[in-house]
């Protein structure tokens, strides 16, 4: 009766290695893993004797490829004897993905553009429709800046010198500008130093200064506009560029003064 067990064992062996599907996988990735293992073990007793050869690669982290061989012969009181071949193919249940991302660097929000201008000449006009008419008069270097008609002047320190730069500006609009809305200057010396400058109008024609912000021109009307900035005694001496920068509205203008 066991060897009639043994018999049936062995035929469900042989249809299990004949009915197992047989897959090869390859896998290109970045690991590489063979492992051979053998073992062997013989026992003469009444336990069984087996002998199993395994042999496995293994491509990538997830998939997997086994091969396994599997004999064994039992030798003891009821002598019976197994052979059974079984090839498998595992693929992890968790393949991995790899992914590559390509991005266009973005221009940075605050990278700062250089400014355009266009210049302009003594005498020049530049007209902005229902605004303004500007007019570079002129521009004045000296410790002492008179108005028109030398009525009232402005002093500098000693160890610095006023520059002037004379405007005249006509309101275009319907409506009472603010003196100060008409322009805004600054100075660049050596094409990399900077200076800010105040502004003043001139009333009852050159009897007076009064602050750009706080005087209002009326429509059709011209008020002449002094731009002054304290610049040092070496600039003012230098024979190096010195240029005015006028910004109208959105649009910056350069006036050249050497």
């Amino acid at each position: 009766m066991k060897i009639v067990t043994s018999i049936f064992l062995t035929a469900a062996f042989l249809t299990l290695a004949a009915c197992s599907p047989k897959q090869a996988t390859t896998t290109n990735d970045t690991k590489l893993t063979t492992t051979t293992a053998t073992t062997s073990a013989t026992t003469n007793d009444t336990e069984p004797t087996t002998t199993a050869t395994t042999s496995a690669t293994t491509i990538g982290t997830e998939p997997t490829t086994t091969t396994a061989t599997t004999s064994a012969t039992t030798i003891g009181t009821e002598p019976t004897t197994t052979t059974a071949t079984i090839s498998a193919t595992t693929i992890g249940t968790e393949p991995t993905t790899t992914a590559t991302t390509s991005a266009t660097p973005v221009t940075p929000v605050d990278q700062k553009q250089e400014d355009t201008f266009t210049p302009i000449k003594k005498g020049g006009t530049v007209t902005i429709q229902d605004f303004a008419d500007i007019v570079v008069t002129g521009h004045k270097i000296s410790k002492k800046i008179e108005s028109s008609n030398a009525a009232v002047s402005y002093e500098s320190k000693k160890d610095s010198t006023l520059l002037a730069l004379i405007i005249e500006a006509k309101n275009l609009s319907a409506e009472w500008m603010e003196a100060d809305k008409f322009a805004k200057v600054s100075l660049k010396y050596d094409n990399k130093y900077h200076y800010d400058t105040f502004s003043a109008i001139e009333l009852l024609r050159g009897e007076t200064f009064a602050n750009t912000n706080s005087t209002l021109v009326e429509p059709l009307d011209t008020g002449t506009l002094y731009y002054l900035a304290e610049i040092p005694n070496e600039v003012a001496k230098s024979d190096k560029p010195l240029k005015a920068e006028i910004k109208v509205k959105d649009k910056i203008y350069e006036y050249s003064i050497r």
